[in-house]
C-alpha cells in the first residue's frame, strides 16, 4: 500500500527507519520484506548541434569561461577533465594534449584543435593549429604572459612602486640596431646600475633597490625605438641591512637621471670600441613616474613581454615568391618635449 501510494524517496526514508529501529533499539536484524524495485530510467543525453555549441560560445563573455568551452569541445575532454588541464599537458611540437587520469583513472592523448580558414570566393582552405609554440607567434605567447605576470604579481611588496623609462636618442639607433645584442645588454646593466646609484645616495632610502626591467624596440608606428622599462618599489635594505621605505610619490629626478645615463652610456660605448656619431644630443630623456602599487605598471608591460612587433592583425598580405610582407600600422603624433 504504502509503494502504490508514496514515491520511492518516502518508501526508502520509511525503510531505513524500520530498520534503524531493529539493528539499533532492538538488536535484532530486520525482516527484509519482498519489496518492488522501482525500474532503473534509462535516459538519453542531450546531443548538441554545431550551432548550438557556437551559440554558447559566443554568448559567453568572460575570456576565461569562452576559453574553458573551446578547450572542452575542441578536445573532447570532460568537464573536470578541462578544469585539470595545465600548461605543461599541452604538447605543442605533436600537436597534442595529455589528459591524465581522465574517466576510470586512464591517461590518453586528444588531438590539438584547429582553425580551418575557408576563402569566401573561391575553394582555398587552409588549416590553422591553434598552438604551435614558437616565440613569435602572436597566438601562443599568452599562456607565457600570464605566468609571468602572476609570478611578478606574486613578488609585489605593499609600498609605492614608480616607473622609470631610459630611451636612448634618435643619433644612437642606427648603431644600436647593427650591435642590438651587445648594446641591449650595456643599457640593461646601466640603467640597473644607474636606479642603484641613486637609491643609495637617497636620503629617505639609501639602500639598494631591486628592479624588473623590460626592453621595447619599435613604437606603434614600428619605427625602431629601443627605450627600457624599469619598475622599481620604493623601499629597499640599506647597508645596515634595514628596511627603508620611501615617503611620498617622488622617488628621483628624471633630468638627474638623464645626465648620469647619457655619461655612462657613452662611456660604455666606447669602452667596448664603438665609434660613437659626430652629433650626439647633449639632452637625453628619463621618465620617472609613480604608478600605485604597481600592478597597473606590470600589466602593462605584460602585452608586449612575449609578442612580436607585427600582430597578426595588422598583416594584411604575404607573398611568398617576392618574400614581402603588407602590414598595417597607427601613425603616431609627434609631441615636443623629447630629445633625440
Amino acid at each position: 500500500m504504502l509503494i502504490d501510494s508514496k514515491g520511492w524517496s518516502t518508501v526508502k526514508l520509511d525503510r531505513n527507519g524500520i530498520r534503524f529501529f531493529y539493528e539499533q533499539i532492538l538488536g535484532q536484524s530486520m525482516p527484509w520484506p519482498d519489496m518492488i524495485r522501482p525500474a532503473k530510467v534509462q535516459a538519453l543525453p542531450d546531443v548538441l548541434t554545431v550551432d548550438e555549441i557556437a551559440h554558447i560560445i559566443h554568448c559567453t563573455r568572460p575570456r576565461r569561461f569562452r576559453v574553458f568551452w573551446l578547450a572542452t569541445y575542441s578536445l573532447g575532454l570532460r568537464l573536470g577533465e578541462t578544469l585539470k588541464r595545465e600548461i605543461a599537458d599541452i604538447d605543442s611540437a605533436r600537436v597534442r594534449v595529455h589528459v591524465r587520469l581522465g574517466k576510470g583513472n586512464k591517461d590518453r592523448f586528444g588531438a590539438l584543435g584547429a582553425t580551418v580558414m575557408a576563402c569566401d570566393h573561391c575553394t582555398h582552405r587552409e588549416v590553422r593549429l591553434r598552438s604551435c609554440g614558437h616565440r613569435g607567434c602572436p597566438r601562443c605567447q599568452q599562456h607565457a604572459a600570464t605566468d609571468w605576470l602572476e609570478r611578478q604579481r606574486a613578488k609585489l611588496l605593499p609600498v609605492d612602486y614608480f616607473l622609470v623609462t631610459f630611451t636612448l636618442p634618435a643619433a644612437l639607433r642606427r648603431l644600436t640596431y647593427r650591435h642590438s645584442r651587445d648594446i641591449h645588454d650595456l643599457l640593461f646593466q646601466i640603467a640597473i646600475d644607474t636606479l642603484r646609484t641613486f637609491g643609495r645616495r637617497h636620503p629617505e632610502l639609501e639602500a639598494d633597490l631591486a628592479a624588473t626591467a623590460v626592453l621595447h624596440t619599435h613604437t606603434r608606428n614600428l619605427d625602431y625605438h629601443p627605450h627600457l622599462h624599469v619598475i622599481v618599489p620604493g623601499a629597499g635594505i640599506d647597508q645596515k641591512n634595514r628596511w627603508r621605505t620611501l615617503k611620498g610619490r617622488y622617488l628621483f629626478n628624471g633630468k638627474a637621471l638623464a645626465r648620469v645615463f647619457r655619461a655612462r652610456v657613452i662611456h660604455g660605448l666606447k669602452q667596448a670600441g664603438f665609434e660613437l656619431p659626430e652629433r650626439c644630443p647633449s639632452r637625453w630623456v628619463v621618465q620617472c613616474q609613480h604608478v600605485g602599487y604597481g600592478l597597473p605598471a606590470l600589466k602593462y608591460l605584460s602585452r608586449y613581454l612575449y609578442r612580436g612587433v607585427v600582430a597578426e592583425r595588422q598583416i594584411v598580405a604575404f607573398d611568398p615568391h617576392a618574400r614581402t610582407v603588407t602590414f598595417r600600422y597607427v601613425r603616431t603624433r609627434r609631441t615636443g618635449g623629447c630629445a633625440g
